[in-house]
């Protein structure tokens, strides 16, 4: 198994005891991203799964990533920001009587 040159925790579960890891290492010269869940094992290593994807580290490759998730968050934000003035819209209209004055 070849050393990671990084490594970074994107996601810990202590109840299940798993994580979702981004490394990068090198394999017959070659270096790899890797997006991969990882679990505890009984001697208290974490230890990669099967479960996830690993690229060569191109940048074309690395930018496409990159853009489909920004893209992805930026659609995710939209719709959480949508969501919370909606209930704001909603929870002001509701406060709010005929004769109140509106205040600026």
């Amino acid at each position: 198994m070849s050393e990671d040159l990084f490594s970074r925790t994107l996601y810990y579960n202590p109840e299940k005891e798993i994580q979702v890891r981004i490394t990068i290492n090198e394999f017959r010269n070659v270096q790899y991203l890797h997006i991969r869940k990882y679990f505890l094992d009984f001697e208290g290593e974490w230890v990669p799964t099967k479960d996830g994807i690993s690229m060569p580290l191109e940048i074309s490759s690395t930018l496409a990533l990159f853009l489909a998730v920004s893209e992805l968050i930026s659609e995710a934000e939209k719709g959480l920001i949508d969501e919370a003035l909606y209930d704001i819209i909603n929870s002001y209209n509701e406060s709010v009587t005929k004769d109140d004055a509106i205040h600026f």
